[in-house]
């Protein structure tokens, strides 16, 4: 009797094994092949998921598929011949990839130059390299008025908007103001700069709109507000490593502050000061206004390098100015998302290109699964892919990627970037699963799919994530559990990847 009900729970699992299998068979579009140029005859059925979208997020599982790399570029040809597409949005540097847009736009430079100046070498590859070539070969075409472009959306690098900056003082002839965008690179600018930083750019605005044209001053007074957003990025990741020094170790570093003073004497001021604070605070809340970065910082350093004289004392004073450090980086922070501030601003950099940039342009955006995706976190938006969701509804329409087995490119544990292998997916994952519906590749429409399928596309799976780096001692870590449904309108599977290629 045992063995018959065992039996008839495993013919009920594979029964229901088999059933979401057609269904997501019945839901998927088989692709011919990856690989640009030849046709889209196998991908007309898109038409109906497309309709109406202005922008599709095309994912990554990892930054080094050839694969994947190939079927974003095929799909871009796509959504350009068949939908009125115009723009390639980057997960790049908004000020990096003005090297691209040139290059597609004049053929300026050459195709490997534009791509390397990008910065990330996640995209300094041939799969790139072929769809920009592509691009500028379809803008030479006198027939196509409405010429292709490229934008980056990305706002982590402070120091090349300073250097954009410069270039464009060169054109003005205005060299004077070269240390001053020297000094802007790095620093943490105070508001004095910002303010003297804004007066340059509203006075030389016109002059760029006159000498360079209206798409150079666009992204002329557009690049003030990602230079911003770089400076508060930058301000989050000193908070996040400060916090992580600072929290693990805060009740025992109140506790152990009193016992130092009371056990040190002829403490330099700066050191005396700093603990005081904390004794005094150790109880009390410390109000915000009462806060002051700079004496604040002044007084970690004081206690860090008195900790050096300090023997086996030398860890708790550390900690002492690992709490300052804290307690100064953290004023501001409350009315910063300090998780998704970069995904927000390169949400925000992508809709100022639809409606000031480049007025009703429809985007491609080419990004990892993450960021392309409508990732929330307690109902409110996380990922660029849900801020764009927020704003556009279902004129976004974001599709992730998945992958059986195979190669890719990332970052060793060494710092070295090499070419890695993994095997096959494990079993009862995403990728495990659209395997065994039968295709080397294809696009599945969870929108299409019926009540079988769809009850599936809204419980949690496992997938692979791999971003730009790769610790195979930590393999488990790479894979996460998302909800497909939720995360995307669509995704495209390919059964096996190889790394994509550097340019040489």
């Amino acid at each position: 009797m045992l063995a018959l009900t065992i039996a008839a729970l495993l013919c009920q699992t594979q029964l229901s094994d088999d059933l979401l299998i057609e269904s997501l068979s019945r839901a998927s579009l088989p692709l011919k092949t990856v690989v640009a140029g030849n046709g889209f005859d196998d991908m007309a059925l898109m038409a109906k998921s497309l309709q109406g979208v202005e922008v599709v997020g095309m994912g990554e599982p990892t930054h080094g598929s050839r694969e994947v790399f190939q079927m974003k570029h095929r799909m871009f040809e796509y959504l350009v011949e068949n939908h009125g597409f115009t723009v390639f949005a980057l997960e790049s540097n908004m000020s990096d990839t003005v090297a691209l847009d040139r290059y597609v736009l004049y053929g300026e430079g050459s195709v490997q130059e534009a791509a390397r100046a990008q910065g990330f070498w996640t995209w300094s590859t041939e799969e790139i390299v072929d769809l920009l070539e592509w691009m500028r070969t379809y803008n030479t075409d006198p027939e196509h008025l409405q010429k292709l472009r490229v934008v980056g959306i990305d706002m982590q690098n402070q120091a090349t908007c300073t250097l954009y900056f410069q270039k464009i003082c060169r054109i003005l002839n205005s060299d004077g103001q070269a240390q001053f965008w020297e000094e802007m690179s790095w620093d943490d600018p105070t508001d004095e700069q910002m303010s003297e930083f804004a007066d340059i750019v509203s006075r030389d605005l016109p002059v760029v709109r006159e000498k360079v044209g209206e798409d150079a001053a666009r992204l002329y007074e557009r690049m003030v507000v990602v230079y911003k957003q770089a400076v508060d990025n930058n301000r989050i990741k000193h908070f996040i490593w400060a916090r992580s020094k600072a929290l693990p170790h805060l009740a025992e570093t109140f506790k152990s502050v009193e016992n130092l003073m009371q056990g040190s004497r002829n403490m330099p001021d700066g050191v005396e000061a700093g603990l005081s604070f904390l004794v005094e605070h150790e109880n009390r809340r410390v109000a915000e206004e009462s806060v002051d970065k700079d004496s604040f910082m002044k007084r970690a350093l004081a206690i860090r390098k008195y900790a050096n004289s300090q023997g086996d004392k030398a860890q708790a004073y550390t900690r002492c100015a690992e709490v300052l450090e804290f307690l100064a980086l953290a004023q501001g922070m409350s009315g910063l998302n300090v998780s998704a501030h970069r995904d927000q601003s390169m949400a925000e950099n992508l809709l100022w290109i639809q409606d000031t940039y480049l007025p009703g342009a429809k985007v491609m955006l080419w990004a990892h699964n993450y960021h392309v995706s409508r990732l929330l976190v307690n109902d409110k938006p996380m990922m660029t892919g849900a801020f764009l969701a927020e704003s556009l509804g279902e004129k976004y329409f974001p599709v992730g990627f998945s992958f059986y087995e195979g190669g890719f490119r990332a970052v060793g544990t060494d710092g070295k970037l090499k070419a890695w292998s993994v095997p096959a997916a494990r079993k009862g994952s995403i990728d495990e699963a659209f395997k065994r519906v039968g295709y080397c590749q294809f696009f599945i429409d969870f929108g299409q799919l019926d009540e079988t399928g769809r009850k599936w596309a809204s419980q949690l799976h496992s997938t692979r994530n791999y971003g730009a780096v790769n610790n195979e001692a930590q393999a488990d870590s790479y894979w996460g559990e998302i909800t497909p449904g939720q995360m995307y309108a669509g995704m495209i599977f390919i059964a096996k990847t190889k790394p994509a290629r550097a340019i040489d």
